[in-house]
């Protein structure tokens, strides 16, 4: 029986996506075998103790869930029973595999079977897309996110996906992202609400109707990237126009400044002349003015000179005799 103080790790998605190989990616070393024979898959579900951040974690290997028959197909669901049964305080690890980057049908029907058996919560949910080309397409992670958000109806706030590469660079960066998302989701109890239900007859018809939805995914969000593409060549056209026109108004006002400016300097240019003619006339004025007086002074002074001459003549003419005069007697 499990510690009530250790935490499950449970790794869960159908054979061949790379459980037993992310398994050994958390432990940092290899525990589990990257394949199971047929007998082992079915027969034992396998765990691994280890301790992150204080806290007790049990790691699972479990077999997948789907197989080519029902009997298969029953025992696996016995296994992933076992690891819910054993730790049920866990946090969840869905892995998806990919077929040219396109998410498996498979592994959908697989989690939705799981789900409503053990209803999961977002907040104890890791959802990993395993073994992906290094250079992907650059939108290809937020793609798929937007996809596995409608597939699976969750709102999914950790979301890895892992590079295939067999450096140590490569690895070590993997390890560190996946952990990374498992210690930031909170375990949560996991208790069986139903039973794992995954009739194989109807496996077929499962796939197809993911398929179908999948499609139909793909087809509307080509269809939105349509539209907003035609929104954005509508926006940039608008953008060009204005900015035409901005430029246009620009010009414009480029050129009225510029015959401003040529008219200002005009204006200045009269204005100096008409100053600097002013100046000529109020120096004239001044000029004539001061000729005048000069000339007036002058005149002044020569009737002041004419009038003493005068004077000085008169002063040497001789002074005629006086006359006495009788007073006249009345006899």
């Amino acid at each position: 029986m499990a510690s009530s103080k250790e935490v499950g790790i449970i790794i869960l998605g159908n054979s061949g996506v790379g459980k037993s190989f992310l398994g050994n990616l958390i432990l940092d070393r290899n525990v589990f075998k990257h394949k199971f024979s047929p007998n082992a898959v079915t027969l034992t579900t396998e765990y691994e103790e280890v301790v992150y951040n204080g806290m007790h974690h049990a790691v699972y290997n479990i077999p997948g869930l789907i197989e080519s028959d029902q009997a298969r197909i029953d025992i696996n669901i016995r296994e992933i029973n076992i690891a819910f049964e054993s730790h049920p305080y866990a946090v969840i690890v869905y892995v998806f595999g990919h077929q040219n980057g396109r998410i498996r049908d498979e592994d959908v029907v697989a989690f939705n079977a799981i789900k409503d058996a053990y209803p999961m919560e977002e907040k104890s949910l890791v959802i990993i897309v395993n073994n992906l080309p290094v250079n992907r397409e650059d939108d290809y992670e937020s793609e798929t996110t937007d996809k596995l958000t409608s597939l699976l109806n969750f709102h999914l706030p950790y979301v890895v996906y892992i590079n295939h590469s067999d450096t140590a660079t490569t690895r070590k960066a993997n390890r560190q992202q996946l952990l990374q998302a498992i210690m930031s989701a909170l375990p949560k109890q996991h208790i069986k609400k139903q039973e794992i239900e995954l009739p194989f007859a109807k496996l077929k018809e499962m796939k197809k109707q993911i398929a179908a939805f999948q499609k139909e995914i793909e087809e509307n969000r080509e269809k939105h990237k349509a539209e907003v593409l035609k929104i954005q060549q509508d926006f940039e056209e608008k953008e060009k126009r204005i900015q035409a026109q901005t430029q246009q108004q620009i010009s414009q006002l480029q050129a009225q400044y510029q015959a401003n400016q040529a008219q200002i300097q005009q204006y200045q240019y009269q204005l100096q002349q008409s100053q600097a003619e002013q100046r000529n006339l109020s120096e004239k004025y001044r000029l004539d003015q001061q000729r005048e007086r000069e000339m007036n002074q002058a005149e002044k002074r020569s009737q002041e000179k004419k009038h003493r001459e005068e004077l000085d003549e008169l002063s040497f003419l001789p002074t005629p005799p006086s006359k006495t005069i009788e007073p006249f007697c009345d006899n």
